[in-house]
């Protein structure tokens, strides 16, 4: 069984290039979200939640692997992407640090399955209407 994996690539976007985080999901070929994050706060917040865990990077630096018990940092790093692409300025990592640690498991579940639902469905404008009932209610 292949591992849950988050590729980076960068994209041109109005001339200017952005970072890019495509998911993958285990077994699945295509990507079920493709939104702007950056390499260093995805290693950031892995090391502020303590999931050091059963990851690895390949050698270009440019995929991160998540081994068997990943799925709840997958999870995560997927509300993390979403909520700084659709995010005007950066969220300090110390409040989504402490977002993330009061959230429970099915909090997680629920709003990763809604994330990317709504990106099948709507694309990336649907992701920001859940990003903005999720800021709401976490008041971030």
């Amino acid at each position: 069984m292949k591992a849950r994996r988050i590729v980076f690539r960068e994209r041109r976007v109005k001339g200017r290039p952005q970072e890019y985080a495509y998911f993958y999901e285990a077994g699945i070929p295509r990507s079920i979200l493709s939104v702007r994050l950056r390499r260093d706060v995805t290693s950031d917040i892995i090391s502020t939640l303590g999931f050091n865990t059963n990851i690895s990077w390949s050698r270009s630096g440019k995929t991160l692997i998540l081994g068997e018990g990943g799925e709840t940092l997958f999870r995560l790093l997927a509300i993390l992407a979403s909520l700084n692409h659709c995010s005007k300025k950066p969220i300090p990592t110390a409040i989504l640090v402490g977002v993330f640690r009061e959230m429970g498991e099915y909090a997680t579940l629920f709003w990763y399955s809604e994330i990317t639902k709504r990106y099948e469905e709507e694309g990336v404008r649907g992701v920001c209407r859940v990003v903005r009932a999720f800021r709401t209610l976490y008041r971030i």
